[in-house]
């Protein structure tokens, strides 16, 4: 018997986890690729099965449609960005929050993706950008 953690991600998938350590709380996971960064810290080495959906699917599914996000991912901001274009476009959602961890997580298409949808950057707080509409 597997058990299959989830991930948030631009599509529904089935692939790997890949865990930095085995320890709660750790951060520099990973879904898809054992090395997101060229980073040592995130060579994450220990892959589990796991499944993945896009925060548009989540909201279809589930019928639960957000007026606040929050995005910490450690690396694929903009890809789950991408996959809520559904849930961006609808007027409901108020604020997005999103801890970008610099270039490499894409912070000019992240806020070129959110300013498409009628998102402004209202507060960008250390590594938290808190965007509003």
């Amino acid at each position: 018997m597997s058990a299959y953690p989830g991930a948030i991600a631009e599509k529904g998938t089935i692939g790997a986890l890949y865990v930095s350590e085995l320890m709660a709380g750790k951060s520099f996971n990973n879904f898809g690729a054992a090395k997101p960064s060229d980073q040592p810290i995130e060579n994450a080495i220990i892959p589990q099965p796991a499944i993945s959906e896009s925060l548009d699917g989540i909201a279809e599914w589930t019928g639960i449609l957000p007026s606040h996000i929050n995005i910490d991912v450690d690396g694929p901001e903009s890809s789950v960005i991408r996959g809520a274009a559904r849930t961006l476009s609808r007027p409901r959602l108020k604020i997005v929050c999103i801890e970008d961890n610099g270039p490499e997580a894409g912070s000019e298409t992240i806020t070129a993706l959110l300013e498409a949808e009628g998102f402004y950057l209202d507060l960008g707080a250390g590594e938290n950008a808190f965007f509003k509409r």
